[in-house]
Formats: structure tokens, sequence, C-alpha cells
């Protein structure tokens, strides 16, 4: 039973955790720093540019990175809650993603990524931890099947920034930008994943408790 309450606390720490925060923010400190530096030296030789320039378009390409994705969870979260609905399979990872997900370690590194997709939603830090609210439960999944939607879509459109840069750009700022922002929405694709089956999980458990209660409350009472 206890094992079963943690469920929601666990996913409430991937939500708000500040150290996945200011771990997420040094991945995006440190990506930008390399592309950054590695275009100052080579790319100078190659292209002409100066360093700063360098410095200049892969800030520039990280701030319209961020513009696309907050752009993209705008429109997916204007869409229909019924496409969100937790009785899609989609949002549920398949036997073979997961063990191939537990094989990447992601029961270690789990807690320490950031769902940016959610952050901001609402979500009550004190409701998420009564397990057996199966109202607030559903809105954790529709919040979880929103974030899902907007990750994917938020790797894929973000490679829209490559030919924004000119062509001979293309594979000094935008390209890189553009997978490291793929990667990072991809892993927090794969802890809303990983996260979702186990709380629909914890949602059947509590439909199953409350049918057996009822159940038992209809029984009629034996007289002494």
């Amino acid at each position: 039973m206890a094992k079963m309450r943690m469920i929601l606390l666990e996913y409430n720490r991937n939500i708000y955790y500040n150290e996945s925060m200011r771990l997420y923010s040094l991945v995006i400190s440190i990506s930008a720093i390399i592309i950054a530096t590695l275009n100052a030296i080579f790319g100078s030789a190659a292209f002409g540019y100066n360093a700063l320039y360098s410095v200049l378009a892969t800030v520039i390409g990280a701030l319209s990175i961020a513009s696309i994705d907050m752009i993209v969870a705008f429109i997916v979260k204007a869409l229909p809650k019924k496409l969100f609905s937790s009785d899609k399979k989609f949002f549920t990872m398949s036997r073979k993603e997961r063990k191939l997900a537990e094989k990447l370690g992601i029961r270690r590194w789990k807690t320490k990524v950031p769902d940016i997709a959610v952050m901001g939603g609402g979500l009550s830090k004190s409701r998420l931890l009564i397990s057996n609210d199966n109202t607030y439960i559903s809105e954790v999944l529709y919040e979880n099947a929103y974030a899902q939607v907007i990750h994917i879509a938020a790797a894929i459109v973000g490679f829209a920034l490559v030919p924004l840069y000119p062509l001979e750009y293309w594979f000094c700022f935008g390209l890189p930008i553009a997978v490291v922002n793929c990667l990072l929405n991809c892993m927090s694709l794969s802890v809303l994943r990983y996260n979702f089956g186990r709380i629909k999980t914890l949602q059947k458990y509590n439909e199953r408790r409350a049918k057996r209660k009822s159940e038992i409350a209809a029984k009629p009472q034996k007289t002494l």
C-alpha cells in the first residue's frame, strides 16, 4: 500500500524538484558554451566570423529554440481535451519501450529531469499526494498526456530553427542547437511516459478498491 502511495509523490518530484531545474539549466548552459567555443575556434577560420558573432549566434539560437518550444506548448494546450484521454494506449510505454528505458537507467535519472511542458501548470503538491483522489489523478494524467505531445512536437518543430540561419551556418549553429533541444525533450518525454503507466495503475487500483467498498456497503446487514 505504501508503495502505491509513493507513485504520485515521485511524479510530483519530477515536476517540482529544484535540483532537476538547476541540472537542466546547467546542461543548456554547457551545451551553449561548447557550441559557441567550437565555432569561435574553428568557424572563424572556415567562415571568417569572429568570436563575438559565434557567441551572439548561439545565444540568439538558444532563445529562439526556447520561443519555439513555448509556441508549441501554447498551440498544443489549445487543442481539445478529448484528444488527450488517458485511455489512449499511445501515452503509455510498451513493455519493450519500458525495458529499454530501464536498461538506460531511467530509474536513476528520472527525478533529475524536469518536465518543462507542465511547469507552472497549477498542479497542487499537496493534492498530488492524495492517492485515493481519482478525480485529481485523472487531471494529472491529462496534464501528462498534454506534456507528452508538447515534448514530441517541440523536439520535431525545433529543427525549424536550422533554416533560419544562413545555409553555410546550418551545421555550425542551427543543427547543434536543434539536436540539444531534441535530446532534452526526449528525456522529459521518456520520464512522462514511464510515469504515466504507473499513475494509471494507481488509478485502476483505486477503482477496484472503491468497487469493493460499494459492494460491501450494498450487502444486507445481519440482524441479531
